[in-house]
């Protein structure tokens, strides 16, 4: 297995859309390097993440009896839905202390962060969120993320 610094190291980028591709390589590269214990590619798959990352994976890891297609289960439906409005403030908070500090720094745009925003948000509750702004507001340029400010 390469080590976490190589060029050839797995990379997650945390987003959604990524993660069976991460885990694919993970599997890939465990079977290549003859690792052949299901309970051992969990491991691998956290050893190369942030460290963020790794201490939520390990959490979720402890929840399941380690074998990885239980694993690769319990992450794709470990996303947090927004049911609630303590549930959005909690995201909000959790969101504005990240990425609100990276726009005030200018290392995030404007419409970066409200398109960040948006897309953290379950799609069930984008879907109802849409509505309700197109409602509101009328509609919005497609390819461009509503103002935060107007969905909250």
């Amino acid at each position: 297995m390469p080590s976490r610094s190589s060029d050839k190291a797995p990379k997650f980028s945390g987003k959604t859309a990524d993660l069976v591709h991460y885990l694919e390589e993970i599997h890939h590269l465990c079977k290549k390097a003859g690792c052949t214990d299901k309970y051992e590619w969990p491991k691998w798959a956290i050893w190369y993440l942030d460290n963020d990352t790794a201490n939520l994976w390990t959490q979720l890891l402890e929840e399941t009896t380690g074998r990885w297609d239980e694993f690769v289960e319990v992450l794709a439906n470990s996303r947090k839905v927004i049911v609630t409005e303590e549930d959005l403030g909690e995201y909000l908070r959790q969101y504005e202390t990240i990425a609100g500090y990276l726009n005030r720094r200018y290392k995030l745009t404007q419409e970066d962060y409200d398109g960040y925003f948006w897309e953290g948000l379950d799609p069930e509750l984008q879907k109802d969120t849409l509505e309700n702004l197109k409602f509101r507001n009328g509609l919005c340029d497609s390819d461009d993320p509503w103002p935060m400010n107007k969905v909250l």
